[in-house]
């Protein structure tokens, strides 16, 4: 019959410290007691849905969320859909002929439970395998003995009597590790790249560091992401110690911070007063909380920011949903986000106005507007907005809030169904086999400044008050691409090598730029950037001229001709502002 087998909870690391009390050894002197040094297995821990198909001689399989069964009638995500119609073929495929101890324990009555990860699709958001197709990644196998001897001892009368109990452990992943079926989108978390390490329990601070800076390479770019030419994170690492405890001890590591738990997030404890469990994340400026992950209660997660930190958010929509009130002044109305400045200034009373009169300002580009309007965007919240009554007014411009002052810069998603992301990916086609991976936004408030001043001195320096803006390529690798994000096109850092001088070269064909745009050697990335360009008044130059410092007199940039593709060159800091950030894949 079909019966839940429970996974059990995913501690943190500081639980497996108390945890590694129950396999204290003896120490070299084989007097004394210590605690174990032990070796793990690092696999990602990808962020999706708990599932599992269990078997059963003579009954056959079911599909299992993390808290109950589930059937095609009663289904959990989309798991049992998909993978029940084919499960029974799994097994006897795929599993059975290849794995003997799986076989043995089958044929003797015993359960087996193979557990993953469902993920992909939509499951998860924000995260680098979203969008990808749904996913079904094994991560354990645990096998439910029924009939295990105990003891035989004596009854009241006597009469000899048989203990059994039912014992479940889990399968050493050497003996599952090539349970796959990609053609049917199962995969084996031993298909990705795992990780090792040696924790000496008697001083377990001495490895915080190592399984933070393994973390911290996971949050960057997930390598199940990477696997499938995916840019984005995950959630952390998952470690598990298999020799001496077969799999009992294990634990995750999200980041440093989250190593104490949620107790240190403001109100994490009061939560562990009331039996809410809460699992934190914490981000560059931010902590998530996953609130009750395995209640019926859940789950749900809260942000836990500074209210000016709006990119938490990730962008705000409408000028009237820019309000927020802090704790102990709740008669002093704020906003989530500074708009009082920059190139759209919004007050605070213009806002209360709108609200009154239930009219609303649109903060971000119309996802949608010259594309696909798809369900979620922004054209879609809109119409919902009308739909209660609201009125749209003035024209949606592009805001994005200033990062934290710590930050130089931040990078924001550019909407893929917007005009220029579409335009943008037909024009890098012009590479041999280019495949766009992330078109990234570019916010820097003092790079922008600097930029619209430029705008403004070289415009009264052109004939009709026209600075010649012009939208260009410019590729780069290494440190330079930071480097730009943070800093712009920064004069110190322009090379003296280039055919017209010492300047930031630009180019109106990708294929110019992607020359220059060399792989990461690690993930085989490359980098453009889209960039505005503060042409001026253009010095028309056919034949290279190594010796150029400055634009001629009278001119603010070079138009070199002399080559297969036009190239556009400016010499002063701050006259190109580097807008979207294109990474891709090319041969």
């Amino acid at each position: 019959m079909a019966t839940l087998v429970f996974y059990p909870q995913i501690t943190h690391f500081r639980q497996a410290i108390t945890d590694a009390k129950h396999y204290v050894c003896l120490s070299s002197d084989g007097y004394n007691k210590q605690l174990p040094i032990l070796n793990f297995i690092g696999t990602v821990k990808l962020h999706g849905i708990n599932a599992a198909i269990g078997y059963l001689k003579g009954f056959g399989y079911w599909c299992q969320s993390r808290n109950c069964v589930i059937t095609p009638d009663k289904d959990h995500a989309g798991f049992t859909e998909q993978i029940f119609p084919f499960a029974d073929e799994l097994f006897n495929v795929y599993v059975l002929p290849h794995c003997p101890t799986i076989r043995e324990h089958y044929q003797r009555g015993d359960r087996i439970v193979i557990f993953g990860e469902w993920c992909g699709g939509n499951i998860q958001k924000n995260v680098a395998i979203c969008g990808l197709p749904t996913m079904f990644v094994i991560f354990k196998v645990r096998i439910v003995n029924q009939l295990t001897k105990k003891r035989t001892n004596a009854n009241i009368n006597n009469e000899e009597q048989q203990e059994t109990h039912s014992r479940t452990f889990w399968l050493d992943p050497k003996e599952w590790a090539n349970i796959k079926w990609h053609e049917h989108s199962i995969y084996n978390i031993y298909d990705f790249p795992t990780y090792t390490i040696e924790i000496n329990f008697n001083q377990p601070k001495l490895s915080q560091d190592a399984l933070t800076k393994i973390t911290e390479e996971v949050e960057r770019q997930c390598p199940v992401g990477a696997y499938f030419n995916r840019v984005g994170i995950d959630e952390g690492v998952v470690w598990t110690e298999w020799t001496n405890t077969g799999g009992d001890l294990t634990f995750k590591v999200l980041n440093n911070t989250n190593q104490a738990g949620a107790g240190n997030v403001a109100g994490g404890d009061a939560l562990h007063r009331y039996g809410i469990m809460a699992t934190p994340w914490r981000q560059d400026w931010r902590y998530v909380l996953l609130i009750d992950e395995n209640t019926k209660t859940g789950p749900f997660t809260m942000d836990l920011i500074e209210p000016h930190i709006a990119l938490a958010h990730d962008r705000i929509d409408f000028d009237v949903s820019n309000l927020s009130l802090e704790r102990g002044y709740t008669k002093d109305l704020g906003m989530r986000g500074d708009i009082t400045g920059g190139s759209y200034p919004i007050q605070l009373e213009t806002i209360v106005e709108n609200i009154r009169n239930k009219n609303f300002q649109v903060l971000r580009p119309v996802d949608g507007e010259n594309g696909p309007n798809t369900s979620g965007t922004v054209a879609e919240r809109i119409e919902k907005m009308k739909s209660r009554g609201w009125t749209q007014i003035g024209t949606p411009f592009s805001f994005i809030p200033d990062p934290p002052s710590t930050y130089n810069a931040v990078l924001v998603p550019y909407p893929s169904t917007t005009l220029l992301y579409q335009n943008l990916v037909t024009e890098m086609k012009k590479i041999p086999q280019a495949q766009v991976i992330s078109i990234e936004q570019i916010k820097n408030p003092n790079i922008e400044a600097l930029y619209e001043y430029m705008k403004r001195t070289i415009a009264k320096e052109c004939p009709g008050n026209d600075p010649r803006e012009r939208e260009l390529f410019h590729g780069t690798s290494g440190e330079a691409i930071q480097g730009i994000i943070d800093r712009g096109f920064d004069d110190r850092y322009f090379s003296p090598s280039g055919a017209w001088g010492r300047g930031a070269y630009f180019a109106d064909d990708p294929r110019k730029s992607n020359l220059f745009a060399r792989p990461d050697p690690t993930t085989q990335r490359r980098v453009i950037f889209y960039n505005k360009v503060l042409l001026g008044v253009e010095s028309v130059q056919t034949q290279p001229n190594n010796s150029i410092s400055a634009a001629p007199l009278n001119h603010h940039s070079v138009h070199g001709t002399g080559f297969q593709y036009y190239e556009y060159i400016v010499y002063r800091y701050g006259q190109a502002l580097a807008y979207l950030k294109i990474t891709y894949t090319a041969p």
